[in-house]
């Protein structure tokens, strides 16, 4: 799974990417969780999302 999000990896060779070591570190723990038939909770911050504070969280929260 780390490999598939190397900068040489599959995913490594999309225009534009950049190779995030906690991406890849919350893919194989997903994988792990599938594979172990049990569950978890992620979050992971999108910039936009991050990028607005606290004021786009909260709007975000009101329009959905």
């Amino acid at each position: 799974m780390g490999e598939f999000f190397s900068e040489g990896g599959k995913l490594g060779k999309a225009k534009g990417y950049e190779s995030r070591p906690g991406q890849a570190k919350m893919a194989e723990r997903v994988a792990e969780i599938i594979e172990d038939r049990r569950h978890l909770v992620v979050e992971a911050g999108t910039v936009p999302m991050l990028c607005t504070g606290p004021c786009g969280m909260f709007w975000s929260c009101v329009e959905s």
